[in-house]
Parts: C-alpha cells; structure tokens; sequence
C-alpha cells in the first residue's frame, strides 16, 4: 500500500495487488473500497490497482511487456480519478459516473507510458540499468498507428464491440435471441473487414451483461471510443503546453475540471471547464494519422 500526499497533505491510500495467484479474477481493474467523504475530517479515498502478472521467479525482478504497462497505466488512471475525486458525496463520485466520461481518465493516462521523459527515466534494462535508446523510442512512436491495442484497427475494434452491444440491448424486448448472430448481422451491415475480430464476442461479453458489478458498461461501451476521441482532444492540449505533458499550470487545471469533477458536473460541462470548447473528433484521426475527407 501507498499513501499518497499532494502539497504534503494526505490524498488517499492506494493498494497495488499486481499478480495472479489461484481464485483471482482475470484482467485488470480498478476498485475504490471508499470515497473522498469528507477530507476535512480526514475521510480519504481508498483504492487499488488489480492485475495478474506472471510473478517473477525468486531473486528475479517483475519484468512488463509493453501491453502490461499500458494496462497498469489505464488503470492508474482510473485510481487518479478516485483519488482527485473532490465531490462530496459518494453519489457523486466516481462510481457513478456517466459513460460519457468514465473511460477518459483512464484512457488518457495511457499517453504518459510513450512520452521520452518516463520512457528514459523508467523504461530500463533489467541486468545493466540502461536506458532505453532513444531510436527505440522513435520506433514505438513510429508504429503505434498498427499498435493493435491503440492504432486505427483497435478503433474498429471498439466500433465493432460496441456496436453489437447496442444492438443486443435493443433486442432485449423478452424474445428469445440469437447473440451470435446478431453479432453477425452487425459485423456485415458495418462492412467490419474479417480480419478486424471485435474486443469481446457476442457470447462471452462480460461488459455488456455484468450488471451486477457495474452496469453503466451495459449499453455503454460505446464509453471507450469516445472516451478516444476526448483524451485525443485534451492531449493536445498538453501537446500545446510550455512543458508538453508535464506541464503542471495544464495538470493543475486539468485535474480540477475533470479529476475532481465526478458526477457532480454533467460530462459534458466538465470537458468544457477545462478545454473551452466541445470536444474535436479531428484530434483522433489526427491521433491516428487519418486525413478527414473534404
């Protein structure tokens, strides 16, 4: 556990439960066990960062792939949220945020793991403490349109999934359905090339159908696109700023306008607190090298 502080006051306590062990739940996420109640009194967030790494053998160190620490990022955000989170009520923390801005934090955070600055402080050579050369670093940078997991085909993916999402959920009228072949039907109406293969298949689709954990994902994972096309947008903005993306004067306003927001401000207000406009959907394309049309 860590205990967090900002400008030397306590902020919260954060959990990291970071490998596989039997009985855990596969994936990644993020749980708030509490919320920023009442800080004054000293009634701080409690969170955790769950993954399942593959434990290190014994005098080994805990070594990532890329995907892993883009997981541990996006989860991070998420525990950012909760963290910076100053609504005063649970009601209106992050827990009950809309969809429209629930994947925003989280999938902004994943920006940070490509900067040079983290990757050269961070990004070493296991036995020699190297850093990571900085031609490697422009080859990521190089390749991160055909990334799988963030470039133009992870975008139809997202399309896809959430497409069929939608549709499954207009279906639930009390006939009997054929998920699969509903999936099907979308896949061909959008015209998804065969080799684009959706997140998450009809049949074993736990976002859409897990409400019993969390059910703004049921007909919401629409969230994870959009929340692209924000983050995109916002990311510019740091992009823009005196010192790119530790630029603490852009943190400090964007930390204020959406990680402290909850559900107390609509989503689409607190974009504008911070950016002063409604969000681009030019900045994702610019994000992955598309040239919009006309």
């Amino acid at each position: 556990a860590v205990a967090l502080l900002r400008d030397g006051t306590p902020a919260g306590l954060l959990w990291l439960d970071l490998f596989a062990r039997p009985g855990k739940a596969g994936g990644g996420w993020m749980d708030e066990y509490r919320s920023a109640e009442d800080r004054e009194r000293g009634i701080m967030p409690l969170v955790s960062i769950n993954m399942n790494l593959v434990p290190p053998r014994p005098g080994e160190p805990t070594l990532l792939e890329w995907d892993d620490a883009r997981v541990l990022f996006h989860e991070f955000g998420h525990a950012l949220n909760a963290l910076c989170c100053e609504a005063p009520s649970p009601s209106l923390g992050i827990l009950e945020l809309n969809p429209d801005i629930l994947e925003l934090p989280s999938t902004l955070n994943e920006r940070w793991l490509a900067t040079p600055e983290l990757l050269q402080r961070f990004a070493v050579h296991h036995r020699t403490g190297a850093p990571m050369p900085e031609e490697l670093i422009d080859t990521l940078e190089a390749v991160r349109t055909f990334d799988p997991s963030e470039g133009s085909t992870a975008s139809l993916d997202y399309l896809a999934t959430a497409a069929v999402d939608l549709e499954l959920h207009l279906a639930a009228d009390g006939r009997e359905v054929d998920p699969v072949q509903i999936e099907r039907a979308v896949l061909a109406r959008l015209d998804i090339p065969p080799a684009v293969d959706p997140l998450h298949r009809a049949a074993h689709f736990r976002h859409a159908f897990a409400g019993i954990l969390d059910d703004r994902y049921a007909a919401g994972y629409y969230c994870y696109l959009w929340a692209e096309v924000l983050a995109a947008d916002i990311a510019e903005a740091f992009a823009d700023a005196p010192a790119g993306f530790y630029d603490r004067e852009t943190a400090e306003r964007y930390r204020a306008a959406i990680l402290g927001a909850g559900n107390a401000v609509p989503a689409a207000q607190a974009f504008r607190d911070f950016r002063s406009r409604d969000p681009d959907p030019g900045a994702l394309l610019r994000r992955l090298g598309i040239e919009a049309a006309g």
